[in-house]
């Protein structure tokens, strides 16, 4: 496998992503693209909102615990909205974006962030694989 020249780090909208495939919302996706990334290169965080746990299934709490022990995952605060800890970290790091939202509510204070061709990067999944074209990256899942 050929890595890109000084990979750019990635941060991972987790919640978003784990919804890719509808509800319930699964781990496997966000934690299935981020293995992916790391493997060509990226240095690479999922962020989740504090009410993670309450939406995934109760099967998955255990993987979820284990990124979030091992530091492959962040979870905001309570109250604190994962959108604009994602955001801020992107521009602190000048990081990519994985995730399908738009950022409506954030555009004001991350126009620039937003605004800036490839830096916001959706997928999708199709035949079992997650796909993120922007990034060259396809990740087979378990789940179909």
């Amino acid at each position: 496998m050929i890595l890109p020249p000084d990979p750019k780090p990635v941060l991972i909208d987790g919640l978003n992503v784990a919804y890719w495939l509808g509800r319930p919302p699964s781990i496997e996706l966000p934690a299935a693209l981020a293995e992916a990334l790391r493997q060509r290169g990226h240095d690479v965080k999922m962020i989740f909102d504090a009410s993670t746990p309450h939406r995934l299934p109760e099967t998955e709490h255990g993987v979820y615990a284990t990124l979030l022990q091992t530091g492959q995952a962040l979870q905001t605060a309570k109250g604190i909205p994962a959108d604009r800890q994602l955001l801020r970290l992107a521009r602190r790091l000048g990081a990519l974006v994985v995730s399908r939202d738009s950022f409506r509510n954030h555009r004001s204070r991350y126009r620039r962030l937003i605004d800036e061709p490839g830096r916001l990067l959706g997928g999708f999944v199709e035949n079992g694989t997650l796909c993120v074209p922007g990034l060259e990256v396809t990740a087979p899942l378990i789940r179909p």
